[in-house]
């Protein structure tokens, strides 16, 4: 992520990521994937190795939403379509 861009915990183990002055989906699939690989590194806690691995999903103003819960909405069905595939992974929304 950049300075400009932000994180926020939405609740439980859900978080959301808005990409400020997006380029294209090639720009934002190169940031969804090296966030599941950052998460994917894992760690050391206790003398114990913890694995995490993370699905995301994407969606784009205004195309899959223009307002603040329409593109929620939108990227939450492509987060449980990302969920469906399999871990360390993601989807853009379809319609």
């Amino acid at each position: 992520m950049r300075e400009s861009d932000c994180a926020a915990r939405l609740g439980g183990d859900e978080f959301g990521i808005l990409l400020v002055s997006a380029q294209d989906r090639a720009g934002i699939e190169a940031v969804c994937k090296r966030i599941i690989e950052s998460v994917a590194i894992g760690m050391s806690f206790k003398g114990t190795n913890l694995e995490i691995r993370c699905s995301v999903g994407a969606a784009v103003f205004p195309d899959d939403g223009d307002t603040d819960e329409g593109l929620y909405k939108s990227a939450d069905l492509a987060l449980y379509d990302a969920k469906r595939k399999g871990t360390s992974t993601f989807c853009w929304h379809q319609e």
